[in-house]
Order: structure tokens, then C-alpha cells, then sequence
């Protein structure tokens, strides 16, 4: 979500009424949604709008970005440095599947910024997107030979991966990962099926009360994402209007179902 801060509670100090603030509610717990006029958020989980973004933009800021964040720089992970400092000079490649989607963008622009060689996949048609995010290398997840492309790109030498779609493109991920030293794949989706002793996998989930038990690591993510952001390093997703707002909601999820959405963000305006 995105807004205007119109109350606070009783010890809030890092936000105010009147700011424009951008976040995300608690996951998977009812009555914290935000299909309505207001929401309640804790002041932790919001970040100030940067000032060249719209209320639409940044409505795409939260899950995605702080998935993307957990994935690739929480410490048990891939035990990589935050963004602000580079965490490879010389070539270190990052597998994203998924590259157009809210969290591979994401995932695209951070680990370009943390200066790996990023490989994307996503469709063809998404392909100067993408690239525009930071990816180098831009391959179509349909093809049959992708994971070979993969390999053939990397020298077989890929240690990290981050899959954003499921269980099926997560075992393509295992797969193109190297067969020897340690690997790493984070996934946001469905797990992988296939196996390699070398590679550790990890799962990425910002809901439940994950916000509390890593506290600490979200607190870093937004004081690291929030000078990217302002300083327009870091890009929102694309979005599409959603019309009628909250009446128009329905059909968007439908949309969604279908699988009829791609390379954009769905947004409703309510007021």
C-alpha cells in the first residue's frame, strides 16, 4: 500500500500524521488488509514515498522489494553484504527466474547494484524491461534448451539463484546451478523438487510474524532501499490501473487466476 498518514499511536515517533508513507500490512492476518479507506500499520513497516513517485507507484513498493531484500540479504542466506556496499568486483553471476515479475524486478535491480552479472528469464516481450533493470543477459523460460543456455553462459560456474515463480522453474534453477562448491537458491514461491547436495535452499516469506523475528534485518532493509529510492536506483514496478477501485477489484484477482497478468502491477486507487 501507499497513503497519507492521518493518526498515530501512542509512541510513534518515526512517522507522522500528514506524511506519505509506503509498506505493507501484516500478511495472512485478518483484518490487516489493504482493500479499504484505511489501514493500521506499525510505524517499522512503513517507509517515506520517495517525493518522484506517485501513490500508484509506490503502492508496488512493499511485498516485492521486501521480499527481494529478504532473499538476497538476509544473513542466514547468501550471506551477502547490504547494497550500499558492493559485494563483488570481479564477475559473480545471479540467476533471477522471473525477471519481469514484482519480486524478480526487484531482485534484478538489487543484485545488479550489489554487482553481480545478472541472468533473467521471462518473456520475450518483457525482455527491454528487464534489461532496462540491470540484466545482462535476457533468456525466454519457455525455451527447451534454457537451462543449458544457462550453464553455457555462466561456464557452469552459477552459485546463486532466486526463483520467484514455483516449484517447476525452481528445479530449472537447481539444475543450472553449478555441480560443485557451495550453491544457493532462494525461492518465494513453491519449493523445489530436485536436489543437489551442494546447493542450500532457502524459502522467503514476508508474512506471518516474520516481521518480528527478523526485525533486525528489516530494519536495515529500509534504511538501505529507502536512499536507493529517492535517489531513483531503485525503479517501482509497472502498473495498471485497476477501474472503479475497490469495486474492481474482483475482476483483477480473476485476471490474476487466469494468468493474464504479466511485467505489471495491478493498482486500485480508494478514497
Amino acid at each position: 500500500m501507499s497513503g497519507v498518514v492521518e493518526s498515530v499511536g501512542a509512541g510513534v515517533t518515526s512517522v507522522h500524521v500528514g506524511d506519505q508513507v509506503w509498506g505493507y500490512t501484516k500478511l495472512g492476518t485478518p483484518g490487516t488488509g489493504t482493500f479499504a479507506e484505511y489501514c493500521v500499520i506499525p510505524e517499522k513497516q512503513l517507509g517515506k514515498k520517495p517525493a518522484h513517485l506517485s501513490f500508484e507507484q509506490a503502492a508496488t513498493l512493499g511485498v516485492g522489494i521486501l521480499t527481494a531484500y529478504q532473499g538476497l540479504y538476509h544473513p542466514s542466506r547468501f550471506h551477502l553484504p547490504p547494497p550500499s556496499k558492493k559485494a563483488f568486483e570481479h564477475p559473480e553471476f545471479l540467476l533471477v527466474w522471473g525477471g519481469s515479475g514484482s519480486v524478480g524486478s526487484f531482485v534484478v535491480q538489487l543484485a545488479a547494484i550489489s554487482g553481480f552479472t545478472v541472468i533473467a528469464t521471462c518473456s520475450e516481450r518483457n525482455f527491454d524491461y528487464v534489461r532496462s533493470l540491470g540484466a545482462a543477459h535476457l533468456l525466454d523460460y519457455s525455451k527447451p534448451d534454457v537451462v543449458e543456455q544457462i550453464r553455457t553462459l555462466s561456464h557452469g560456474r552459477l552459485r546463486y539463484a532466486y526463483d520467484a515463480i514455483g516449484s517447476q522453474s525452481a528445479d530449472k534453477c537447481t539444475e543450472a546451478l553449478t555441480d560443485s562448491g557451495d550453491a544457493f537458491l532462494a525461492h518465494c514461491a513453491d519449493a523445489p523438487k530436485a536436489k543437489k547436495q551442494n546447493v542450500r535452499v532457502f524459502h522467503v516469506v514476508i508474512g506471518g510474524d516474520v516481521f518480528d523475528t527478523d526485525a533486525h534485518v528489516f530494519a536495515d532493509a529500509y534504511k538501505e532501499l529507502q536512499p536507493l529510492l529517492d535517489a531513483k536506483r531503485l525503479q517501482p514496478n509497472l502498473i495498471e490501473h485497476i477501474e472503479k477501485g475497490l469495486d474492481g477489484i474482483p475482476d483483477a484477482l480473476r485476471q490474476l487466476a487466469a494468468g493474464k497478468v504479466s511485467g505489471k502491477k495491478l493498482v486500485a486507487t480508494i478514497a
